[in-house]
């Protein structure tokens, strides 16, 4: 929500401001009971698109398996059904989930470094995993049920914020490019669910109500932290930065930020380093704060160096992330949308101080107020809005294919 009502954004005619806080405090017009219920109809979105795009990118990478196989011998699929799905970090994860932290298994696939992994997805995973029995199916499961209250929830905040843009703005993210995130076993889904409740609730004045689905996303991600910072930025906003405005309830964003205390006291305790998350971060995949230029030269390096085609490849798509990241946070600034400013810009600055670009464009899934700015600029032109989804569903179709034979695509 924008920091204090704006004369361009339209109003809700039902509600009235608060005049300490500038939040609509009034009740709205009765519903017409010819109509559905906002809530209903937002979930049947959710849930229509995140069955809608897993059937296709079932059907994606079905034919992956039996289409592009390497060798000419008969039939042999690269793989059983589940087993396409379950690359890199969700192969991670799940392990994180069967064997715990700081495991001294002897599984060759336990990641070395696990505590780069917040806990959140790994606990959801094995609660999961421990009544289906099966932690690939427990991936899919969790990451579609976090799909299906993204999506809902994107769609209310967009309506909120911009009548008539919900119907555009879920589809956006669900068929973006770097959308197989969503589906396999992965935290994006998660991260989101929370993240963007969180910023519902606090959008329409619910601020304790935000500090659960915010702490959901600071214990699946570390730029869970800068969703935090965001919406405290957000607050002061809506009390249009006046100090004396400020309320108990600013006491929420305390409250998100107990899942990272408690994963840090519980590193303090059993490996005697609360941030040994940023350790395992640099001892396994060499990740640490770098100055924006030398970042920058080392990702151009990889871009157009003589590394294999896949990485040279996936290097240039970083690079296009990061245009795109900072074109966000430039139009953040532009509308004067402090909270997602802050929110954005503290996730971009993460990934540009690196000591390279790394998962860009993954990262881009959990900026969701770019699919809400998307949504905005292509309200009201369908043709155009129809060629940018489609485009978008090719990439997401060819990342799919990509994602289940193999390679690292993010």
């Amino acid at each position: 929500m924008a920091s204090g009502p704006k004369v361009r954004d339209r109003p809700d005619p039902g509600q009235r401001p608060s005049p300490a806080t500038g939040v609509p405090t009034g009740a709205g017009p009765e519903p017409d009971p010819a109509r559905p219920r906002p809530w209903l109809a937002s979930l049947w979105v959710g849930l229509g698109w995140a069955l809608g795009v897993r059937v296709a990118a079932l059907l994606v990478a079905t034919g992956s398996r039996w289409m592009l196989q390497e060798g000419s011998r008969g039939a042999r699929p690269l793989g059983r059904g589940l087993d396409v799905w379950f690359r890199w970090d969700a192969i991670n994860l799940a392990k994180i989930a069967e064997h715990g932290y700081l495991s001294h298994t002897a599984d060759p696939a336990y990641p070395a470094h696990q505590t780069a992994f917040f806990p959140g997805f790994p606990l959801a995973l094995r609660a999961v995993g421990w009544v289906v029995g099966d932690l690939r199916v427990a991936g899919l499961l969790v990451s579609f049920a976090a799909s299906v209250v993204a999506f809902t929830m994107l769609h209310r905040l967009a309506e909120h914020r911009w009548p008539g843009t919900g119907r555009l703005a879920v589809p956006l993210l669900a068929c973006s490019p770097p959308g197989v995130f969503l589906i396999a076993g992965y935290t994006e889904a998660l991260f989101l669910a929370g993240a963007i409740t969180a910023w519902y609730l606090a959008a329409t004045g619910r601020w304790w109500w935000s500090a659960l689905p915010a702490g959901v996303a600071v214990a699946t991600r570390t730029v869970g932290i800068a969703l935090v910072a965001g919406l405290a930025v957000e607050y002061l906003g809506q009390r249009r930065f006046r100090l004396r405005a400020l309320r108990p309830d600013l006491l929420a964003l305390v409250l998100a930020l107990v899942p990272l205390g408690a994963w840090m006291g519980w590193l303090a305790w059993r490996a005697g380093d609360p941030v040994r998350f940023a350790v395992d971060q640099r001892a396994g995949w060499g990740r640490q704060l770098s100055g924006p230029l030398e970042a920058l030269r080392t990702t151009l390096r990889g871009a157009y160096g003589n590394a294999d085609t896949t990485w040279v490849f996936t290097w240039r798509l970083e690079l296009v992330g990061a245009v795109v990241g900072l074109a966000l946070l430039v139009w953040c600034l532009r509308r004067a949308e402090w909270g997602w400013a802050a929110y954005t810009g503290l996730t971009m600055a993460a990934y540009l101080l690196s000591t390279w670009y790394f998962s860009i464009p993954r990262g881009l899934l959990g900026l969701f107020p770019l699919p809400l700015l998307v949504a905005r600029l292509l309200h009201g032109r369908d043709q155009v809005f129809a060629g940018v989804l489609a485009g978008s569903a090719a990439l997401f179709a060819l990342a799919v294919a990509v994602f289940v034979r193999g390679p690292w695509v993010g």
